[in-house]
This record gives C-alpha cells, sequence and structure tokens, in this order.
C-alpha cells in the first residue's frame, strides 16, 4: 500500500503542475480545488468530498481499498475528515504529518517484488523517478505516435518502452501490450495504458 501512495502523491503533482500558471501555483489550485468541495468552509473534508476533490484534478484510483487507505493515512486524527491546507504541505512541500499515523494492517503491505503485477511493477519504476519517469513515457509515447493513427504494434511499443530503460522484459512487455491490445488491429493505443496510469498526454 506504500506505493499505491507514493504513486497517488506523485500523480497528484504531476496533475497540479500542468494545472498551475505565473498566477496560481500548484498549492493555489490545490487549496482552490478542496475549498470547493468544502461544504461548511471549516478548511475540512469528509472522505466523499476527498474522492470529488482529487477527482476533479484528475486523479482516478481505481481500488475503493486504496481510496480508503489514503484517507485514512491522511486523516492522522481519525476524525473521518482530512485538513486539507496540511494535506498540501505533506504532499507538496513534503512536510511530515502533524500526528502520529495510525498503523494500517494490510496484507499487500508484505507484497515483494516477486509477488507485483507486471504493471504495478511498471507503475512503481516510473514512480521512482518522480515526474519525470511519468512526462518520459508520455514523451517517448507521443513521438512514436507521430504522423500515426496513436495506435502502435508490439515492435514499436517495446521499441518506446526500451527507451525508457525501464528494466521490463521482453514477456514482460508483452504482458502489457496484450493487456491494451485493440483485437481488431492487434495494436495498442499508448494512451490507454497512459490513462491508466494515471498520465496525461
Amino acid at each position: 500500500m506504500n506505493q499505491a501512495r507514493i504513486g497517488f502523491e506523485t500523480a497528484l503533482k504531476y496533475k497540479l503542475a500542468q494545472k498551475a500558471s505565473t498566477h496560481q501555483n500548484e498549492e493555489a489550485v490545490f487549496v482552490k480545488c478542496f475549498k470547493h468541495f468544502d461544504s461548511d468552509g471549516d478548511g475540512f473534508i469528509d472522505f466523499h468530498e476527498w474522492v470529488k476533490a482529487i477527482e476533479k484534478i484528475g486523479i482516478v484510483v481505481n481500488k475503493e481499498n486504496d481510496l480508503e487507505y489514503l484517507f485514512k493515512y491522511y486523516d492522522t486524527l481519525a476524525a473521518g475528515k482530512i485538513d486539507y491546507k496540511k494535506f498540501a504541505d505533506v504532499v507538496l512541500n513534503q512536510k511530515p504529518l502533524s500526528f502520529p499515523i495510525r498503523p494500517i494492517e494490510d496484507e499487500e503491505d508484505k507484497e515483494t517484488p516477486d509477488n507485483l503485477t507486471t504493471l504495478e511493477k511498471l507503475r512503481i519504476k516510473l514512480v521512482q523517478r518522480n515526474i519525470r519517469g511519468l512526462i518520459g513515457l508520455a514523451k517517448v509515447f507521443k513521438a512514436a505516435t507521430k504522423n500515426k493513427a496513436s495506435l502502435l504494434d508490439f515492435a514499436e511499443f517495446k521499441k518506446s518502452m526500451e527507451e525508457m530503460r525501464l528494466g521490463l522484459t521482453d514477456q514482460e512487455l508483452a504482458d502489457i501490450f496484450l493487456k491494451f491490445q485493440h483485437k481488431k488491429t492487434n495494436k495498442m493505443k499508448p494512451e490507454t495504458l497512459l490513462h491508466y496510469l494515471n498520465v496525461s498526454t
């Protein structure tokens, strides 16, 4: 689950960087989005408001248990709500949480790299490179599909992934390709994989 949190924070910072401008930095965009869903204006949001806010920013977490884990992680007072300004400090400024974090028991925390699916391994490798990994993959795919119908065959996909030097085997690359392969064309649309990884093109 720790990898889910790292991936979430990295994707969140990436999305905020995209939305920021010379007149509004990442933190201002962050607070504005969360404030929009703070119905009583007390500076706190509950679980459902939090989910709506991150979705407004552009983050989609597909697994319900991941959402619950993340919310509990940032809900340091176990109050069922998050102080979103402190949340912004943790995510954007890497400030430590103000209160001890409650231990969250989960069997997935015991997971080792050998147990991970190929897509989870890919996500972790990109997260380890921070925003450069996410942006890099999007740029490589964009270059590979230039002047085409945004589709790649396996050879083109493999070449693009090898440019990223992520250390994935041919079999692992084939597994990823087959998961997103279009049955009629036997090709894949990179945007589908990027969307799965929460990367905007």
